[in-house]
């Protein structure tokens, strides 16, 4: 009995933590703490975002929160201090908050009232599934690697490259022309 549910969750990190993981970074404790450490991150946002209010350019502080997950997934995924890595997924769990409770008060704001239950549902679609999509690929990515090691920092650096790459270019795109400076400016 013991074998089979090994093995229906040796893939999950949460059932079966790499022992490598474990052993760098202070055992079960030091993970446990790693492990916590977005949620530490995500309370303290929350506690901000509870006392102060979301600025009026909602746009320009969802793009600046996705470019801050994407550089605290960089520094994760390239860090072999312990610090370090606590540091980067807690601000990981930062920005990952900021960046909830401001698509939270879009949605919420702009979408018609006729609209909202669909909203919803399209919105919980990417929620629960979107993860999941991303565990496929880094693990296709780090597939690409005869090392283990090498290819999990290169799938987790690389996603956190190409999620700043990603804000960069939505704010790039969302800028206002030069010319349209005298003309009413839309804002991000």
């Amino acid at each position: 009995m013991k074998g089979e549910y090994e093995e229906k969750n040796k893939s999950s990190p949460h059932f079966q933590p790499p022992t490598a993981l474990r052993a760098a970074f202070g055992g079960a404790f030091g993970f446990g703490w790693l492990r916590a450490a977005p949620a530490l991150g995500a309370l303290a946002g929350s506690l901000y975002t509870s006392i102060k209010p979301i600025p009026a350019r909602k746009g320009r502080v969802f793009l600046w929160a996705v470019a801050a997950y994407g550089l605290a997934t960089l520094v994760f995924g390239l860090s072999r201090s312990y610090l370090l890595t606590f540091v980067a997924l807690a601000a990981g769990g930062l920005a990952d908050l900021v960046s909830t409770v401001v698509r939270q008060i879009v949605r919420q704001t702009i979408t018609p009232d006729a609209m909202r239950g669909r909203m919803t549902s399209v919105n919980m679609i990417f929620f629960m599934g979107g993860p999941q999509l991303g565990e496929l690929e880094a693990g296709l990515v780090a597939s690409l690697f005869a090392s283990a090691a090498i290819g999990a920092t290169v799938s987790v650096a690389s996603g956190g490259i190409a999620t700043v790459l990603v804000a960069a270019l939505c704010a790039w795109k969302a800028k206002p022309p030069a010319a349209a400076s005298t003309q009413t400016v839309r804002r991000v």
